[in-house]
C-alpha cells in the first residue's frame, strides 16, 4: 500500500480507518486518514491515492481568493507551483482530518508533516494566506 500517492488507514491504536485507494467517499468530513507519497499540485493542494486534497483554511497567496477577491495583490508565491509545500512535507508522511467535501473526489483536510501544520507553514512562508471559516487562528500558528 506504500505506492506513489497513497492513503493508507492505520488501526494500530491510532484510531483510524483503512481508506480504500481512490474512494473520496471513504475520506468523510470529520475522518482522521494516513497519506504516504502525495503528489503536490501547487501550494495548497496535493493528490493522495485519486484523491485531490486542498489544505483547509488557507488560499494560494496572490490568487483572487488570497486577496479578498481583489483580482491582482501582492504574492509570495504567484505561480503556486508547490515547491513550498513540497519542501514542508519532505518524505513525511501526512496525517489529516478531512474538514469539509469541496466537490467530487476533492476534499478540504488539515494535514500535518512531521507534527507541523502544514496550512500554518505556508503561511507562515507566504506560500499561502488564511482564507475562509476553516482558517487556523494566530495561536494555532504560533503567531
Amino acid at each position: 500500500m506504500a505506492a506513489i500517492g497513497g492513503l493508507i488507514g492505520v488501526t494500530a491504536g491510532l484510531g483510524l480507518t483503512q481508506v480504500p485507494i481512490g474512494q473520496v467517499a471513504a475520506v468523510t468530513p470529520g475522518r482522521d486518514f494516513v497519506c504516504t507519497h502525495p503528489q503536490v499540485i501547487d501550494d495548497v493542494t496535493l493528490v493522495c491515492a485519486g484523491v485531490r486534497i486542498h489544505l483547509a483554511g488557507v488560499a494560494l497567496a496572490g490568487t483572487q481568493a488570497g486577496c479578498g477577491g481583489r483580482s491582482r495583490c501582492a504574492s509570495g508565491s504567484e505561480t503556486g507551483k508547490g515547491a513550498s509545500l513540497q519542501s514542508a512535507i519532505g518524505g513525511a508522511t501526512l496525517r489529516c482530518h478531512a474538514t469539509e467535501p469541496v466537490s467530487d473526489n476533492r476534499v478540504a483536510a488539515a494535514c500535518t508533516a512531521g507534527g507541523r501544520d502544514l496550512s500554518c507553514v505556508q503561511i507562515g512562508r507566504g506560500a499561502a494566506v488564511r482564507n475562509g471559516a476553516e482558517a487556523p487562528s494566530i495561536a494555532t500558528c504560533g503567531r
